[in-house]
């Protein structure tokens, strides 16, 4: 139990800040440099100002403009489909990776199905496969839209985040291997680096 209730009190930091001020307890509690929390970093793009060491929560950031490039930034449609891009998987491997992001996203919700339902180590499991989204997703942005109506207009390619009952029955046996193969036993160091996996090619 105080262990459970330390980590409730992480994850509050960590969004909200530690003690009444602006910045996380993670240097505090696993001695990792200070940083801003979640809430006030977005708080930043926001206001589109720094927060400086000093400022509280209850006063706006006074610190510098952050250095941001902003158009470095990926525009994308909030509503694409995949099927969308099926469209066009004639000549954009597009629709491949989203079919496959979806895939993989099953799989991160069997994990934490898993992991709530009585085998909270499997939670290990999701932490790689959050991962493998991420860089997944980062992939996809990189690329046009595969309508070329859309590219034209400079939106990106993203994932879609659609899951359907047959990628549940499908990542429910994936989850069910990697579980087994992983031994999440209690007590035990937790090793994954063999399970750990990414986008296998580059596409464009």
């Amino acid at each position: 139990m105080p262990s459970a209730l330390k980590a409730i009190e992480v994850i509050g930091d960590q969004g909200e800040g530690a003690d009444e001020t602006i910045f996380t307890a993670d240097d505090r509690i696993f001695g990792e440099q200070r940083q801003l929390a979640h809430y006030f970093r977005f708080n930043e793009i926001y206001t589109g100002r720094s927060y400086g060491p000093h400022d509280l929560p209850s006063t706006p950031p006074s610190g510098p403009l952050p250095d941001v490039t902003w158009t470095d930034a990926h525009p994308i449609r909030g509503d694409s489909k995949v099927a969308d891009y099926k469209r066009f998987s004639g000549n954009s491997a597009v629709y491949r990776e989203a079919v496959e992001f979806n895939a993989s996203y099953a799989k991160l919700l069997g994990y934490l199905h898993s992991a709530f339902n009585g085998r909270p180590r499997d939670m290990a499991l999701a932490v790689p496969t959050m991962l493998e989204l991420r860089d997944r997703a980062r992939q996809m942005y990189r690329n046009p839209h595969p309508d070329p109506e859309q590219a034209a207009q400079g939106y990106c390619a993203s994932p879609t985040f659609e899951v359907e009952q047959a990628h549940f029955d499908e990542a429910r046996e994936v989850v069910r291997r990697h579980v087994d193969a992983a031994g999440l036993r209690a007590d035990e160091p937790v090793d994954l680096g063999a399970l750990t996996a990414g986008p296998g090619r580059p596409f464009a």
